[in-house]
């Protein structure tokens, strides 16, 4: 539906820790789509905004080496050209939403 979705997680867990992964860009292009990447934000509740709901997490970002080849869309080219056009592409966005001062 193109909006945010409230995602429920346990609040204690004995055993098992919760993860949670969100698929990068590079992933979804290599894919061609089938895993998509994620728009994502995390907000606390109301009434656990203070200290007594403790909140771990751990951000783990990965690349690729600059010069590892990608086959996206029937074209070969350097994670690092990926890399270049995505801050392209996020650039224009970020332009084209900035009110004009």
């Amino acid at each position: 539906n193109g909006g945010w979705v409230n995602v429920e997680l346990p609040t204690r867990i004995t055993q098992d820790p919760i993860f949670v992964v969100n698929v990068a860009d590079c992933l979804s292009d290599l894919s061609g789509g089938r895993v998509s990447s994620t728009v994502h934000r995390v907000i606390a509740k109301r009434g656990q905004q203070s200290s007594k709901v403790p909140r771990n997490c751990l951000a783990l970002f990965v690349g690729l080496d600059p010069q590892c080849l990608l086959s996206i869309d029937g074209e070969r080219i350097s994670y690092e050209e990926w890399r270049r056009r995505r801050i392209e592409r996020s650039q224009e966005v970020l332009k084209s939403t900035q009110p004009l001062t």
